[in-house]
């Protein structure tokens, strides 16, 4: 099944005729939204029962306020009605059928169940519901590079490992810092975290 374009008059009847939705919040001057766009293509031709439609975030500014999108891409799924994991960030084709799969996976009635006693509570939930970033609701929350639990320097290590030789990418959300001094914190860090792995195993550095 190809992707359809939603806009604030197909969203509702979308979302209400169909079993699971994933949208795709995007715009063209976004170079990760291109990246994730033939990804997100390839998906919906394998996977025919789930409809995947593509949110343009510039032509329909109302519907992406509504949702909160401060980052594109964004997805977000939903499964009956409901809105059950929403995230920005270009997912690679692994991730994105593994959300997927775990969408397909949910019991809908505990779902609901949870959501029941998140609202007696007076809870958003884990996933957010439409509270903004920053939120104590939402029970999690983006943090600046090296400010969280991340273990920055395993990433390097790994991406080390397999002789990686790509960029290295970091969408930065904290909704406790000023975004300016938060991106050249989280540029400096980068640079300070990352090494070049070496040219030799240990041993053979001194066999001379």
């Amino acid at each position: 099944m190809a992707t359809q374009t939603v806009t604030m008059d197909s969203f509702r009847e979308t979302i209400a005729d169909n079993d699971i939705v994933l949208l795709d919040f995007w715009a063209e001057w976004c170079g990760p939204c291109r990246s994730f766009a033939p990804v997100f293509e390839k998906a919906s031709d394998e996977h025919s029962d789930v409809v995947f439609g593509k949110i343009d975030t510039e032509d329909q500014r109302e519907l992406a306020g509504g949702f909160g999108i401060t980052s594109i891409p964004t997805l977000a799924a939903f499964r009956e009605g409901i809105m059950v994991f929403s995230q920005p960030g270009a997912l690679p084709a692994p991730a994105l059928e593994q959300v997927i799969t775990a969408v397909k996976g949910l019991d809908m009635d505990d779902v609901r169940r949870q959501i029941a006693e998140q609202q007696a509570a007076g809870d958003a939930g884990v996933f957010g519901g439409h509270t903004d970033f920053g939120d104590r609701r939402r029970y999690w929350d983006f943090r600046s590079v090296g400010r969280g639990n991340v273990d920055f320097e395993e990433i390097i290590r790994a991406l080390n490992r397999i002789a990686y030789q790509g960029p290295l990418s970091v969408e930065w959300e904290d909704s406790g810092m000023d975004r300016e001094h938060g991106a050249a914190e989280a540029c400096a860090y980068l640079k300070e975290v990352d090494f070049e792995p070496s040219a030799v195993t240990f041993d053979a550095a001194f066999a001379d």
